[in-house]
C-alpha cells in the first residue's frame, strides 16, 4: 500500500514538473495528467508582443504525444495567440471545447475563422481587435459568446448565431460593421451595448414585415429587431438593426440605457404605448434619426437620451412626461421648435445645450426652474417665454443665444445665476421687478440692456380663453371671437392700438415688425409680426 502511494505521489510531482511543453511550433499546458489526458494551447512568451512572432499559419493538432502519453488538445488557452499580428489563418480541430479569453486578441492579419462543432464557449475578448476578420462561422455547439468577444472586428460584416446559443455578452459585437445578423430562438440574454456602434447592421432571417428587416426571436416568440432583458420581453435593452423605420413591440415597457446608441442608419422610431421610460443615452449619437414619436405612456426621458441626434428636426413630448434628464437633447442642431409639456416642473442642466437650429420654445406654467446651461449655444433661438411659475434661472441658461431680441422676466424669479444671458448681443431684457433682486448674481445679464419695472408683466402668462383665437397673417393681427375690447401693446409696454368693438373677427394692421402682446377679456397672447 505504501509503495502504491509513493508511486502515485511521484507521478503527481512528475505531472507538475512538466505542466508546460513545446511540440512542433506550439506550446501547451497540461490540463489533465490522468485519463483522459488533455492539454490546452498556450502562448509562447510571457512578453506577449513577441508571441509566436512571424508565424502566419497555424494548424492545431487534435492530439499530441508527450513523454509517451497521448494528450487530447481540448482548449485554446487564455492569451494563446494574442498580438500575433502576422497570423493569417488558423485550423482548429473538433477536439477543442473552449476558446479562452483574449485567445486571438489583436490578430489583425486573421481573415477567417471556422470554429468546429465541438466548441461550446467563446471567451472574453477572444477575437478583440481582429480588424482583418471578415468571416467567422460559429457552430451549433456554442452556448455562450462572452463579453467583448468580437469587439472592434471592423471588417466583420455578417455573423450567424447558432440555435444552441443562450447568451451573448455585453459589447460582444460592438463597433463591428455588421450588415447581417441572425439571432435564434434559444438566446435568452444579450448584454448591454452588445451591438453598440454597429453602423450598418440589419437582419437576415425570416421577415416579420414588408421591409428589409428580419426577425429577432426570443424564447420562441417573434418580436422584431430587438433585445430584451427578461423572458417576458418587457424591458428592451438592446437593438441590432440599422437603416429605416423602427416599430417597437407593444410588450416593451422600458427602453434601456444606450439601447440604440450610435445606430447611425436609424431614421425614425415609433415607441408603443406600453413604454413608460426611455433610458439614459438610449438614442445618443443616432445622427440620421429625423423623427421620433413618444407616446402618452412615457413618464421619464433619461439623461442624454437623444444627445447628438443632429438630424432630429422635431419631437413632441406628451403631457405624461414629468422628467426630462440633463443633456437629453444636447447638440441636436436640427431641432427647430420644441414644446415642453405642462407636466414638467424643471428644465434640467444642458437639456438643449448647442441646439443651434432651435428657433422657438414654449415653457409651460408648470416649470419652476431653468437649469444650468439649459439653452446655452441656442444661437437660432429668437423667442422664449418665461412663465410666472419660474423662480430660478441657472447660470449660463441662455448664454450665447445671439438671436434673442427680447425676454421678459416675471417678478416671481428670485434667483438668476452667473452669465445667464452672456453673449446675447441683440437682447433687451424686460424685468417686472422695479430693481434687481438681491439673489440675482452680479453680471447675470452679461452686457445686455435691462428695462426695470416692465408694466406688461401680466401679459406674459399667455393665458387663453378656448373660444378666442389670436394669430398673425402677414402684417395683420387677427382676433377671432373677441370677448371684450382688443388691446395691442409693443414689447416696450406701450399701447399701440385699441379696438373697442367686440366682434367675431377683428383685423388690426401693424406697420412695424416685432413682438406684440394682444389682450381681450381674460385672454392674453404674445405674437410676432414679421
Amino acid at each position: 500500500m505504501k509503495r502504491i502511494f509513493t508511486l502515485l505521489f511521484a507521478t503527481m510531482l512528475a505531472g507538475q514538473a512538466c505542466a508546460s511543453f513545446k511540440s512542433g511550433n506550439l506550446y501547451y499546458n497540461i490540463t489533465s495528467d490522468c485519463e483522459p489526458y488533455s492539454v490546452e494551447v498556450t502562448y509562447q512568451y510571457l512578453l506577449k508582443k513577441e508571441n509566436y512572432s512571424g508565424l502566419t499559419a497555424i494548424k492545431i493538432p487534435k492530439t499530441i504525444i508527450y513523454n509517451e502519453i497521448e494528450y487530447s488538445v481540448t482548449s485554446i488557452g487564455e492569451n494563446a495567440f494574442n498580438y500575433c499580428y502576422d497570423l493569417a489563418s488558423i485550423t482548429i480541430p473538433n477536439s477543442i471545447i473552449s476558446i479562452g479569453s483574449s485567445a486571438f486578441r489583436d490578430c489583425g492579419g486573421l481573415k477567417s475563422v471556422t470554429i468546429p462543432n465541438s466548441v461550446t464557449s467563446i471567451g472574453y475578448e477572444a477575437f478583440f481587435g481582429c480588424i482583418g476578420l471578415t468571416s467567422v462561422t460559429i457552430p451549433e455547439s456554442v452556448t455562450s459568446i462572452d463579453q467583448s468577444a468580437f469587439v472592434f472586428c471592423s471588417g466583420l460584416t455578417s455573423v450567424t448565431i447558432p440555435n444552441s446559443a443562450i447568451s451573448i455578452g455585453g459589447w460582444a459585437f460592438s463597433c463591428c460593421n455588421l450588415k447581417s445578423v441572425t439571432i435564434p430562438e434559444s438566446v435568452t440574454s444579450i448584454g448591454d451595448l452588445a451591438f453598440d456602434g454597429a453602423k450598418n447592421i440589419v437582419y437576415s432571417g425570416s421577415l416579420s414585415s414588408d421591409n428589409n428587416w428580419g426577425a429577432l426571436t426570443l424564447n420562441g416568440t417573434v418580436d422584431g429587431d430587438f433585445i430584451y432583458a427578461d423572458a417576458e420581453k418587457t424591458q428592451l435593452t438592446g437593438y441590432i438593426g440599422n437603416g429605416g423605420n423602427v416599430t417597437i413591440s407593444s410588450s416593451v415597457t422600458s427602453i434601456g440605457s444606450s439601447t440604440f446608441s450610435r445606430c447611425n442608419g436609424l431614421t425614425s422610431v415609433t415607441i408603443p404605448n406600453s413604454v413608460t421610460s426611455i433610458g439614459g443615452g438610449a438614442f445618443e449619437g443616432c445622427n440620421d434619426l429625423t423623427s421620433v414619436t413618444i407616446p402618452e405612456s412615457v413618464t421619464t426621458i433619461g439623461g442624454s437620451a437623444f444627445r447628438s441626434c443632429g438630424g432630429l428636426t422635431s419631437v413632441t413630448i406628451p403631457n405624461s412626461v414629468t422628467n426630462i434628464g440633463g443633456n437629453a437633447f444636447k447638440d441636436c442642431s436640427g431641432l427647430t421648435s420644441f414644446t415642453i409639456p405642462n407636466s414638467v416642473t424643471s428644465i434640467e442642466s444642458s437639456v438643449f445645450y448647442g441646439c443651434s437650429g432651435l428657433m422657438s420654445v414654449i415653457i409651460p406654467n408648470s416649470v419652476t426652474s431653468i437649469g444650468l446651461s439649459a439653452f446655452e449655444g441656442c444661437s437660432g433661438l429668437t423667442s422664449v417665454t418665461i412663465p410666472k411659475s419660474v423662480t430660478r434661472i441657472g447660470s449660463y441658461a441662455f448664454k450665447d443665444c445671439s438671436s434673442l431680441t427680447s425676454v421678459t422676466i416675471p417678478n416671481t424669479v428670485t434667483s438668476i445665476g452667473a452669465a445667464a444671458f452672456k453673449g446675447c448681443s441683440n437682447l433687451v431684457i424686460y424685468c417686472e421687478a422695479a430693481s434687481e433682486p438681491k439673489n440675482w448674481v452680479e453680471k447675470w445679464n452679461g452686457n445686455c440692456s435691462v428695462v426695470w419695472g416692465h408694466i406688461l408683466s401680466t401679459a406674459i402668462a399667455n393665458s387663453a380663453d378656448n373660444a378666442v383665437n389670436i394669430y398673425v397673417h402677414h402684417n395683420t393681427i387677427v382676433v377671432e371671437n373677441a370677448t371684450d375690447e382688443i388691446l395691442v401693446y409693443n414689447a416696450m409696454g406701450n399701447l399701440v392700438c385699441r379696438d373697442a368693438i367686440n366682434r367675431i373677427l377683428a383685423e388690426i394692421i401693424i406697420k412695424d415688425t416685432g413682438v406684440y402682446i394682444v389682450k381681450t377679456g381674460n385672454t392674453v397672447k404674445r405674437v410676432m409680426v414679421n
